[in-house]
């Protein structure tokens, strides 16, 4: 029997064959226009949340519908304890003299157009995954070596949104990729359903790209973010606009039955220390469970990021009851005392003890002023979950630290970015020239600390116009740190005084490291802040398996080697980690898709490259430099694989032969083979050579994806190189039962010395099983004629009896609209037949 593995780039959960949909894309692919089979779920980290393109976030879990099942805001995952029934954005603002406002929730007012592109788009670790799929990555960011995807001078020019953005006749080919999974749609408020739906609302003619990411590391996979990019699209103003985010709770367990009614709520300002010890500050209205049997442990909480001059605070939190008429501190109902609510500047207090109920909460953020047509606003609302208020209070640092990214050089000018300064400012910016500088607000600030109320007097040295240099484009500018007070503050932990100052502040002292500066911003050439970046592994690889009796094979290949890291720009690949889980009974709100929570995980093994960092210790009487193993290091090769067709005699000739034809110049993207034949039957330019082998589609991609190619010379051709492979075998295992796979990576830490060279200084992060997973249930194959005769029937059904208590103990699962019993009955050894 031939047996060749195809490694085709996948879905992380999903055995769906990639395929490039040309120009166009596939045109069958978007399907239903508003999704609401609750089939897009935020599922790559611990807050599990699923997004919709018709304003609603969260599945509101007790309602029976199409997308209840799916995880509202559950966290852990897959633990089935929810944290939001549902949540919507509001636009609010004052069109032709009276008061409007646009919601997501309760009323779904924001809804998609009916062309098939307004579905919802999904990206994962850069590739796009949903509608249609690309084993491409094209999702590279500004700063990365290989940001401009497209090769045409611009970068991220393009929208995850089906259309071509940047009218090259291409689609979606160069956006850009936000957290490790990344949801994105596209809304308007003045459609024709929403017009019928709620005759009494008047739209505001509002266009909303709603944006929604997360990640999979440990320190940034408790929390979610939801971007919305506002534009006016109408012919009048919108004047005094305010943005809020509606949000009902009913925390507790998915099929607990009263989670509505016990619920606290709060609001938190102030300063909290994030997991790697710096502090933030943080805004955030929160709820938890006060249930007084069993309560869940976790605090959910929202709060605000703004990336065009809008406010990061909340302006007001509101708290309403479910039971109520509004003017008794229930639901606002109309469009008038929704914007009262907006635009309100004062909040409510906490929620006072033993005063549990059915609570919501509206956060508001604002003002915007007017926005006249064709003006764009953008807020970013973050979902956060914690154990126990100080759990979510550290978690909304991480969240702001992600916010606040990673600073990057990217004008090639090492002497901007430097001593703290990140800030370009040009005095004709201000609409003013040199000579009337003393107009101007620099004659208050210093290049050094554009902030002077937390800097001493007598430190105190003023811009002065010779310092001002003459840009290319005719400005005068000089680099400024705007945010030096800033930075003392995330290492104090509080304001810092004019006295405390250079206790904690030193990003001029040019003999730290960059590392010892981490809360510095503006250093090392550095000059330009990319948003929401975090430390990240390596991107999972592609991944399959192959389930035999009592075995499971799991492939997975090379392409994650190869990867740059985020922060720093190398390639700082460690290692592969297998896993498994098993004994999950699919919690209400969970599914094989979303997996099992994190308890259910186990190492299997753990292969990585041979390598080690020196570390000091301190051994009391003398400090000694110690050199460390860096994992196990077991090297790669225990697990490599050799497909094996590439030994079968029926492929003789065939590597010499793809080799030709790569000389050829076939491989214009090397990641995809290109056909043998065109659409009409034509054999393509090139391919010749492999005709003796084209019924064999699997074992030319297998050979393609395993040939180098250094293009001779010729850089027309691109270089293409060879992946490698790798397999772990899973022995002795309860055949019928189902067991979840994982291969994640890991990388090592490398930080600057003093002189600015990076150097290897321990292990780095890991990947999390939930970000890359698949399911196998080991059992027999059918048996052939052949086998019955040789071996005899060996037919036999389990369990048998088929009693409750049987069934039961047959990994039972929790009943789910798919699976309304959750049991299941296995038959093995059956004859082989064409039927099913």
């Amino acid at each position: 029997m031939l047996v060749c593995l195809l490694l085709v780039s996948c879905m992380p959960r999903d055995a769906r064959a990639w395929y490039d949909p040309g120009p166009r894309g596939n045109s069958d692919a978007p399907g239903r226009i508003i999704v609401s089979d609750g089939s897009y779920v935020l599922d790559i980290g611990e807050l599990q949340m699923n997004i919709t393109n018709h304003g609603l976030l969260g599945s509101q879990y007790s309602i029976v519908s199409d997308f209840s099942d799916a995880p509202s805001g559950q966290w852990p995952s897959g633990s089935g304890d929810e944290y939001l029934f549902a949540a919507g954005l509001w636009i609010g603002g004052i069109k032709n003299g009276e008061a409007h406002v646009s919601t997501g929730q309760f009323e779904r007012e924001l809804r998609p157009l009916a062309d098939p592109e307004y579905t919802i788009y999904e990206a994962e670790f850069g590739r796009i995954v949903r509608p249609y799929e690309r084993a491409v990555r094209q999702g590279a960011r500004v700063f990365e070596p290989n940001g401009d995807d497209d090769h045409d001078g611009r970068m991220n020019e393009e929208c995850l949104n089906g259309f071509d953005d940047d009218h090259d006749g291409r689609i979606d080919e160069d956006f850009s990729m936000q957290g490790s999974q990344m949801m994105v749609c596209t809304m308007y408020d003045n459609t024709a359903i929403a017009a019928e739906s709620f005759p009494d609302h008047l739209a505001l003619d509002l266009k909303i790209v709603q944006t929604a990411f997360a990640w999979e590391m440990d320190d940034v996979d408790d929390f979610v973010v939801v971007g919305y990019e506002i534009t006016n699209i109408g012919a009048a103003t919108v004047e005094d606009v305010y943005l809020g985010m509606f949000v009902d709770c009913d925390i507790g367990v998915r099929d607990g039955g009263t989670n509505a009614f016990d619920d606290m709520s709060a609001r938190f300002t102030g300063m909290a220390r994030a997991t790697n010890g710096l502090y933030e500050s943080i805004d955030v209205a929160y709820m938890y469970d006060d249930n007084q049997i069993d309560p869940v442990p976790g605090y959910f909480g929202v709060m605000f990021r703004s990336s065009l001059g809008g406010s990061h605070k909340i302006r007001s939190y509101q708290r309403y009851t479910g039971q109520q008429a509004y003017a008794l501190g229930g639901d606002p109902l109309n469009d008038a005392e929704r914007y009262n609510e907006l635009s309100k500047s004062h909040s409510d207090l906490s929620t006072p003890p033993e005063h549990s109920g059915d609570y919501r909460f509206l956060v508001t953020n604002g003002p915007w002023g007017n926005m006249s047509p064709g003006r764009r606003i953008s807020l970013e609302v973050v979902f956060v979950c914690g154990d126990g208020l100080d759990g979510l209070l550290e978690n909304c640092a991480n969240a702001q630290q992600a916010w606040e990214g990673a600073w990057y050089d990217l004008d090639d000018d090492t002497q901007t970015g430097q001593d703290g300064k990140e800030s370009l400012m040009c005095i004709q910016d201000y609409g003013l020239t040199l000579d009337l500088f003393a107009a101007s607000p620099f004659v208050q600030m210093t290049a050094a600390w554009a902030q002077m109320q937390c800097v001493p007097a007598e430190y105190e040295h003023y811009i002065r116009p010779e310092d001002f240099t003459l840009m290319e484009d005719g400005r005068d500018c000089i680099w400024v740190n705007q945010d030096n007070c800033e930075e003392c503050e995330n290492i104090k932990g509080s304001p810092c005084t004019k006295s405390q100052f250079f206790s904690f502040w030193h990003c001029n002292h040019w003999w730290l490291s960059a590392t010892q500066k981490r809360y510095c911003t503006g250093v090392g050439g550095r000059e330009s802040v990319v948003r929401w970046i975090t430390d990240s592994t390596p991107p999972p690889p592609d991944m399959r398996v192959w389930a035999e009796d009592r075995t499971v094979h799991i492939y997975w290949n090379d392409d994650s080697e190869y990867e740059r890291d985020l922060i720093s720009g190398l390639v700082d690949f460690e290692g592969y980690q297998v896993w498994r889980a098993d004994d999950w009974d699919r919690p209400a709100g969970t599914s094989e898709r979303t997996g099992p929570d994190s308890r259910f995980w186990s190492l299997l093994a753990h292969y990585d490259i041979v390598n080690q960092y020196t570390d000091m210790r301190d051994y009391g009487f003398a400090q000694l430099e110690d050199t460390i193993p860096l994992g196990n290091n077991t090297g790669l090769e225990a697990a490599r694989y050799r497909p094996v067709c590439l030994d079968d005699e029926r492929f003789e000739g065939l590597a010499e032969r793809m080799q030709d034809a790569l000389a050829a110049g076939i491989h214009v993207i090397p990641e995809l083979r290109p056909p043998v034949r065109d659409a009409y039957g034509i054999v393509l330019p090139g391919m010749e050579p492999l005709l003796p082998w084209e019924s064999y589609p699997a074992v030319l991609d297998t050979f393609y994806w395993i040939a180098e190619w250094d293009n001779s010379g010729d850089p027309s051709v691109p270089a293409k190189r060879g992946k490698r492979y790798y397999e772990f075998i899973d022995r002795n295992l309860d055949n019928g039962y189902i067991y979840f796979y994982a291969v994640t990576t890991t990388d090592h830490d490398v930080v600057d010395d003093i002189h600015g060279d990076r150097i290897l200084q321990g292990p780095g992060v890991a990947g999390d099983p939930a970000t890359n997973f698949t399911t196998a249930r080991p059992g027999t194959f059918s048996q052939s004629a052949e086998d019955i005769s040789r071996y005899g029937s060996a037919v036999y059904v389990y369990p048998n009896p088929a009693t409750r208590e049987a069934l039961a103990d047959f990994q039972q699962m929790h009943p789910n609209s798919d699976d309304p019993t959750g049991v299941r009955i296995m038959f093995t050894n059956l004859p082989e037949a064409m039927n099913t």
